[in-house]
């Protein structure tokens, strides 16, 4: 159900970016293992509207990251999210962060200052400072943003 709130998401991303048709949101995936490899499963029910391209963990090869790591052995894997948005952020259209709750202000901030489209699990961020930072970067940037609540 967590996942089932981000298919708005994937909409939005094809109004801000001009898409061919039967094209596909390009997504990367921070967070792998538990609610990141839950929400994964959701996505990869509607394997017409995404395509995985990148996947980040900082325990990358741990067991809980190893079905997500064999459902899709060709994406490229990171163990820091800065490298992965660096090598590859002009291959990624939208971006989950589903990682511990303390990093994802900064992940989220970074994916939007790049101009990546982000589904960012709850909380979204500590502080509502945090919350409004990432509010005037959603409007600067003109990316699609989503907190998923279940």
């Amino acid at each position: 159900m967590a996942a089932a709130g981000a298919f708005p998401l994937l909409p939005a991303c094809f109004s801000s970016k001009k898409y061919l048709a039967n094209e596909k949101v390009r997504m990367a995936f921070v967070g792998v293992g538990q609610q990141g490899w839950y929400d994964i499963r959701q996505f990869g029910k509607f394997p017409q509207l995404f395509e995985c391209v990148a996947l980040c963990d900082t325990d990358m090869g741990a067991p809980h990251t190893q079905d997500c790591l064999k459902k899709y052995p060709n994406a490229p894997r990171f163990k820091d999210f800065r490298k992965m948005f660096d090598m590859m952020g002009d291959k990624i259209d939208a971006c989950l962060v589903a990682v511990p709750d303390h990093s994802h202000f900064p992940i989220a901030m970074d994916a939007m200052r790049r101009g990546i489209a982000v589904y960012v699990e709850k909380p979204l961020a500590h502080t509502f400072e945090e919350c409004q930072l990432l509010m005037e970067a959603a409007e600067k940037y003109g990316v699609v943003t989503q907190m998923g609540n279940q």
